[in-house]
Parts: C-alpha cells; sequence; structure tokens
C-alpha cells in the first residue's frame, strides 16, 4: 500500500542508490561497495520497502549490540521525544476538542491556529529527526570495519 510519508528507513537505501542523501559524513563509495547487494536488489526491483526496513533495522540493532554509542543514543531519544510530544499533541487536541462539544471549554479561531501550527511544527520535527535517525545508523555501520 503507498503511503504519502514513507518512513526514512523504508526508502534509505534506495535514496542512498540514487546518491539523494546529503549528508557528508557518508562516504558514497564505501556505501556503494558495502551495500551492493540491496542495491542490486533494488536495481532489480526485488527490494521492497519492508526488505529495505528490516536490513536497516538489523544494522541498527547490530550496533545497539555490539557497542554502546552516545551519539547513535542521542539521535534516537531526540527522534522518540518529537515523535511521542506529536501523538500527546495529537490526543490533547482531540480531547480539548470534545471537551469543546461538551461545552468545558470554548474553542476559538486562535485555539485552532495554535492547534494546527503546532501540529505541522512537531510533524516536521519528527519527519526531521528521523531521517537524523536513519542516517546516523548509516553513518555507523559505515564506520564499523
Amino acid at each position: 500500500m503507498p503511503m504519502i510519508f514513507q518512513s526514512p528507513g523504508r526508502t534509505v537505501f534506495s535514496k542512498l542508490r540514487e546518491n539523494k542523501v546529503k549528508d557528508l559524513r557518508i562516504d558514497k563509495i564505501k556505501v556503494q561497495q558495502k551495500y551492493c547487494d540491496i542495491f542490486d536488489c533494488i536495481k532489480e526491483n526485488k527490494a521492497t520497502y519492508e526488505m529495505q526496513n528490516s536490513k536497516w533495522l538489523k544494522m541498527k540493532y547490530d550496533l545497539e549490540k555490539c557497542q554502546t554509542n552516545a551519539k547513535l543514543e542521542i539521535v534516537e531519544k531526540e527522534y522518540l521525544l518529537f515523535r511521542d510530544m506529536l501523538s500527546m499533541h495529537i490526543s490533547f487536541s482531540i480531547l480539548f476538542y470534545l471537551f469543546h462539544l461538551i461545552g468545558i471549554v470554548s474553542f476559538t479561531s486562535l485555539t485552532f491556529v495554535y492547534i494546527v501550527v503546532a501540529y505541522f511544527v512537531l510533524f516536521f520535527c519528527v519527519r526531521t529527526t528521523s531521517k537524523k535517525f536513519v542516517y546516523e545508523v548509516i553513518v555507523q555501520d559505515s564506520l564499523t570495519d
């Protein structure tokens, strides 16, 4: 099922293959050599989004198992923080709207603007930090040779 916004782990190898990743820490030659098997599957249209995501997750778990990496932990916690903030914002917005329907609070246009703007800001933060987290796993994996 096609999604409007694919999670970065599902598309990271496709973007690496097409040189669409603008992270200067990623050595393109090293990446082309290290992940050539995945790139071949992508070229032959055999690599699905799920396959790319499972390969990325395996890399992440291998990195976590082998060593404690402070940078990776910080980036992951940052992503989880913004993700949780967005889910709490959605929950509180729905709760606020329900309270408005019951008549406990008043829902003004300014309140609506705040809810929408905060949603988009948090959504942007989640998307940005998730890409940052995925690329950090790639960087750390390319350094472990």
